[in-house]
């Protein structure tokens, strides 16, 4: 849930990581054809390195959160990408929800096994809590806590569902 995510960094102002920010807004912007300037929603430093540090693909998000150099949100947005009240983060919005798979009606037919780790720093816990309200009739199983940061939460999770198959052949 991308508009969870924005609102998160928003309202915590705070980006665990720093990519995550310019990388939303690129993403909705350029993914949805919008006719916004991302040189008004970012600050400067940011704007003027996104083709460098991103776009040209030469490294990790990890330099890249380096040379963000900080974790606050109103150091990476401008007071415009801030403001979700303003005209152009208004439409950002709109492509957000529309990109959100909780945004329509659907809810998953199939038997669905949601992990996720509260202690996540580069996908927000919000997205996994907005999807247990949604789909609270589907045959969702939840395994959410406090399971370490996205890296390590994922070997957590190969390991649980590799031991689940294991013996659901048993």
């Amino acid at each position: 849930d991308v508009l969870a995510t924005y609102d998160h960094f928003v309202t915590r102002d705070t980006a665990d990581y720093p990519i995550a920010v310019p990388l939303v807004m690129q993403g909705m912007i350029v993914g949805n054809h919008l006719d916004l300037n991302m040189e008004q929603l970012m600050q400067p430093y940011v704007h003027e390195n996104m083709d460098y540090w991103v776009n040209s693909k030469q490294f990790t998000t990890a330099q890249v959160n380096k040379a963000i150099g900080t974790k606050v949100t109103h150091e990476i947005l401008s007071v415009k990408g801030m403001d979700r009240t303003s005209e152009e983060v208004s439409e950002l919005y709109k492509a957000m929800t529309s990109n959100s798979i909780l945004s329509y009606s659907w809810e998953p037919q199939a038997p669905v096994y949601l992990f996720h780790s509260m202690d996540d720093e580069v996908v927000t816990f919000a997205n996994a809590s907005r999807a247990r309200v949604k789909w609270t009739n589907a045959n969702i199983q939840y395994n959410f806590g406090y399971y370490g940061t996205h890296q390590s939460a994922t070997l957590r999770f190969i390991y649980t569902v590799k031991t689940w198959l294991k013996n659901e052949g048993e």
